[in-house]
């Protein structure tokens, strides 16, 4: 039995004594000691950097490179793209060479301004409606018909090569008429256009459109005419007369005379006496119309214009004019007598 027991304490593994913790405890074994290669373990390879790819340079201004190919990118503005921000023009340059593209976008970008600026000068160019266009052809003729009658009350008496002289300088002039129109070239009837446009206080549009520039060559073109019969000896009122009927209800005389501005329709409004009541009302519209129209020809305000006026008198304050300096609502101040009298 004392050999069993004795053979039994032989197999058992010595005992590994008392747990002693190392300095730097379980926290640093675990965490530090584990992550350490073994002893006598061979060195880990070095780590090679890491491979970058190279930046790719940015091809240039409005210019995007697809692929091989280069491309144009040109951001309308907001107001050409109908209000669309992120509207852009986008087109193929058609090359895969750097120095070729930078050409053609420069090409490309020095056209894409000018057409901006003219449409853009187009958008803020307000188009002339009908009744401005009448004004201003009734202008145009007349001017001429107060030159041709004035000659015509001349005494002096022409002779007749250079009464002939005359009339065929007209024959071309009306010639030359007819074939600039052909072209749509108004560089003739420009000046008159204008002249007559500043006349009765209306902007000259600026290039001549059409609609104002075929009217007004085929109106010059059949005041010569006029004038170069009345060389020959006609009456030149009765031959104005049915170009004054297109565009008032008058003799010719009275045509001749100058328009009607609207500074001149409200003055002559307040001197019929109207109510009392309606002096006020008249006079502050009368401001407001010459600050929104100018003064111009009363003619020249088309029905049209007349609602966009009342629209725009509309979206006034309410106290518009009524409590600052002079117009300043009081009761019981003193009327003035001009105006309420």
């Amino acid at each position: 039995m004392h050999q069993k027991i004795q053979h039994n304490q032989d197999l058992e593994e010595p005992s590994p004594g008392p747990f002693r913790p190392r300095a730097g405890g379980v926290t640093h074994d675990v965490t530090h000691d584990v992550s350490q290669a073994p002893s006598g373990a061979p060195d880990p390879a070095p780590r090679s950097p890491a491979r970058r790819c190279p930046r790719r340079r940015a091809p240039g201004p409005h210019l995007e490179r697809r692929g091989a190919t280069f491309y144009f990118r040109k951001r309308s503005s907001k107001s050409l793209a109908g209000g669309e921000s992120d509207s852009s023009l986008r087109l193929s340059l058609r090359t895969h060479v750097h120095r070729i593209a930078v050409k053609r976008a420069a090409a490309l970008l020095t056209a894409f301004e000018q057409a901006e600026r003219r449409l853009m000068k187009k958008m803020q160019t307000k188009q002339l409606d009908d009744a401005q266009i009448r004004s201003i052809l009734a202008q145009i003729l007349r001017d001429a018909l107060q030159r041709v009658l004035r000659q015509e009350a001349e005494e002096l008496i022409d002779s007749d090569e250079a009464i002939d002289a005359r009339i065929a300088e007209i024959d071309s002039e009306r010639t030359e008429l007819r074939r600039r129109a052909r072209a749509r070239d108004w560089s003739l009837v420009e000046p008159d256009v204008t002249c007559a446009a500043q006349q009765v206080n209306i902007a000259p549009p600026d290039p001549l459109p059409a609609q104002l520039g075929r009217p007004a060559t085929s109106l010059i073109r059949e005041i010569r005419d006029v004038e170069a019969q009345a060389l020959d000896g006609e009456d030149a009122r009765t031959l104005a007369a049915p170009l004054v009927e297109r565009y008032a209800s008058c003799s010719v005389d009275d045509f001749v005379a100058a328009p009607v501005l609207l500074s001149t329709a409200w003055t002559r409004a307040l001197e019929l006496h109207p109510a009392r009541s309606m002096k006020g009302n008249i006079d502050a519209i009368a401001k407001l119309a010459l600050t929104y129209f100018g003064d111009i020809p009363v003619t020249a305000i088309s029905e049209q214009a007349q609602e966009e006026f009342f629209a725009w008198m509309a979206r006034l304050p309410k106290k518009h004019g009524k409590s600052h300096g002079k117009n300043r609502y009081c009761p019981n101040a003193p009327k003035n007598p001009e105006r309420y009298s």
